[in-house]
């Protein structure tokens, strides 16, 4: 280079170009009961540094496959770099059968050309889902199945014939097969008698009667403790609505202090010892203790 030369060196500046993504490409809604309903959102995102300009966003089949479009803030929508646009896509089966659909978004992202996200679903008469796996064998396993009709209702005429257990690609006997709606159930249930609940006394005690009567009492059983300064059992676990309900309405001093912790620790311990798999705790109170919110 000559006396008086200057080098010049030009970087040309990245093109400016948009990007689109679907997230997520596959949508999956599952078994659905038939004339019931899931819906899903599908995030359409800009990841180029150039506007992106969605076209009309179309469903393949509409008229066969229960996919439907229920909001679509991208058809038609310019979307700046980093931003995106939703579209909601609802799942609504009438007849049995999986089903295969897709989202077609067409851009001006010309390396994508038209993006097609993919939808699925199943519809189902009933919706069956396994709940609960336990050995109560050498070579027996209890499966606890969860079976529901379209109006959430449980499904207790079913038979052996109506399942089918496949391990490892093998068909498995089924010996026996009971309809029970629940398993039985043990409640504590932990009821605030401070001084600050007094005003809520009433109902307090209307709902603790409401869920008792919601109780199986063949099978599920329950536990009433009061408490504020003092705790008392007021009736152990039993069946017995009866007992319960007495229970509750057994009265049972206002006291300005709130052993909550104290009362909580003991339904714990008490229902730790109880032999049902399903064990609950329900406790009722104000979140005060002395006057100072529970942390």
């Amino acid at each position: 280079m000559s006396s008086g030369e200057v080098a010049v060196a030009v970087i040309a500046s990245p093109p400016q170009t948009p990007n689109i993504s679907l997230l997520p490409v596959q949508t999956d809604f599952g078994p659905v009961v038939l004339d019931r309903s899931s819906e899903k959102n599908i995030e359409i995102k800009n990841t180029g540094n150039a506007d992106l300009t969605i076209g009309q966003i179309a469903l393949t089949n509409p008229a066969t496959n229960p996919f439907g479009k229920i909001s679509d803030g991208c058809s038609g929508a310019v979307i700046p770099p980093s931003s995106g646009c939703a579209v909601t896509i609802r799942f609504a089966p009438t007849t049995q059968g999986d089903y295969l659909g897709s989202l077609d978004v067409p851009s001006n992202d010309s390396d994508a050309g038209l993006l097609a996200g993919t939808l699925t679903g199943k519809g189902r008469a009933l919706n069956a889902s396994i709940t609960r796996v336990a050995m109560v064998g050498p070579q027996t396993l209890q499966v606890i199945v969860s079976v529901r009709d379209r109006f959430n209702a449980p499904v207790t005429t079913l038979a052996a014939g109506n399942f089918s257990v496949i391990e490892n690609g093998s068909p498995k006997s089924i010996q026996s097969i009971s309809n029970t709606v629940k398993p039985p159930v043990s409640v504590g249930m932990v009821l605030d008698y401070s001084s600050s609940m007094g005003d809520y006394k009433a109902d307090v005690e209307a709902a603790a009667k409401s869920f008792i009567g919601l109780l199986d009492p063949a099978n599920d059983e329950a536990e009433i403790i009061k408490f504020a300064t003092d705790i008392a059992v007021m009736q152990s676990f039993t069946k017995d609505h009866a007992l319960l309900n007495a229970a509750i309405d057994s009265a049972f001093p206002y006291q300005t202090g709130s052993r909550f912790y104290d009362a909580l620790d003991n339904s714990i311990k008490s229902i730790s010892s109880r032999s049902n798999s399903q064990r609950a705790i329900i406790a009722v109170s104000d979140g005060m203790a002395a006057g100072i919110p529970y942390r």
